[in-house]
């Protein structure tokens, strides 16, 4: 199959894919919004020897912003909310690399085994991101 045919190939799946992910974000992000939250208070609910954070639903209007982020100081109880967005930190992220991964022309094997990689590391990236906001 010559390159460039290939090339187009691959962009026009990627295309699709991404867009299927980018559609299907309102089906998936009641279970992707406790995932995120869930993932969050397990692995940064404890930030430092005197640090604490919640991530809770967002109880304002707002539709962008779906998570709050409560930090607290423990010595002094000083506190500091924000408001955060599992779209735009984790699902985007994951969903452009599966979307990548399954429009590259490669086996399936080699697929899944991208994937079975791909997908722990870039939640390690999520989480990175994160904790670098926190900060």
């Amino acid at each position: 199959m010559p390159p460039l045919k290939r090339l187009a190939g691959f962009f026009a799946r990627l295309l699709l894919l991404y867009g299927v992910f980018i559609v299907a974000w309102p089906v998936v992000r009641p279970g992707y919004v406790m995932f995120f939250r869930a993932g969050g208070n397990f692995l940064l609910g404890s930030f430092g020897s005197m640090g604490q954070v919640r991530f809770k639903p967002n109880p304002g209007d707002d539709p962008d912003y779906d998570t709050q982020v409560v930090l607290t100081n423990l010595a002094n109880r000083a506190r500091r909310t924000t408001e955060s967005d599992s779209r735009f930190l984790g699902y985007m992220p994951v969903a452009a690399l599966v979307a990548l991964i399954l429009a590259t022309p490669i086996t399936w094997r080699r697929r899944g085994l991208a994937l079975l990689w791909g997908l722990p590391l870039v939640h390690g990236f999520v989480v990175l991101r994160v904790a670098l906001l926190l900060l």
